[in-house]
C-alpha cells in the first residue's frame, strides 16, 4: 500500500491566490501527480498599521462606530478529485 506524501504549497498571489491554486491542482490532477488536492484559502486583518488606520477613520466597529467593520478571519477549503 501507497503512502500518502502530502506536501503544503503556498500561493502567495494577492486576491488571486484562490483561483491560482485551483489552477495548480487541477494541472496537478491532470499530469497524475496526485488522486485529490485540497485547496484552501484564509484571510485575517492582522496588519497593526492597517487596522490603526481603519479605526482612525472611524472604519473599525467601536463603541464610537456602531456601523463599523468587524475585522476578523475567514478560511475556506476545496476538496479536487481525480476521477480515477
Amino acid at each position: 500500500v501507497e503512502r500518502c506524501q502530502p506536501q503544503v504549497l503556498p500561493v502567495p498571489e494577492g486576491n488571486a491566490a484562490g483561483l491560482v491554486a485551483l489552477e495548480r491542482a487541477i494541472a496537478a490532477l491532470q499530469a497524475r501527480r496526485c488522486d485529490v488536492c485540497i485547496v484552501g484559502g484564509v484571510d485575517s486583518f492582522s496588519d497593526a498599521d492597517l487596522l490603526e488606520q481603519l479605526d482612525e477613520q472611524g472604519r473599525l466597529l467601536s463603541a464610537a462606530s456602531r456601523w463599523g467593520f468587524a475585522p476578523g478571519e475567514g478560511a475556506g477549503m476545496l476538496a479536487v478529485c481525480s476521477p480515477w
